[in-house]
């Protein structure tokens, strides 16, 4: 395996050199995902939580669905991310269903 890697590197180096190609690291801009969904942490360090008590500050204004409503629509959107592979939506989902749950539990 280590021969046809550097068998296929000295390809791409030769090929790189006849056509003046300088290879680059790409250059991307790192997005906040939390942003695209509304969701602000109220700590605003961008570490890990260290406790439970640190949960997202969810902005709820304008909907006036009941809460059971929002989590089991929030479930199946996380569902739904999860099969289509897209795990950083399906994990802001969970997150927002866990605050929802200490939510509803507050209120009744």
């Amino acid at each position: 395996a280590i021969d046809e890697t550097q068998r296929r590197r000295e390809i791409q180096l030769k090929h790189n050199e006849e056509h003046g190609i300088t290879p680059e690291t790409i250059q991307k801009r790192i997005k906040n995902i939390l942003d695209e969904f509304g969701i602000v942490r109220k700590n605003k360090t961008p570490t890990v939580p260290d406790s439970e008590d640190e949960t997202l500050d969810l902005d709820l204004k304008g909907d006036d669905r009941s809460l059971e409503e929002i989590i089991k629509d929030k479930k199946e959107k996380m569902e739904e991310a999860a099969d289509n592979l897209d795990f950083e939506t399906a994990a802001i989902l969970r997150d927002e269903i866990k605050e929802l749950k200490i939510r509803l539990k507050a209120e009744g």
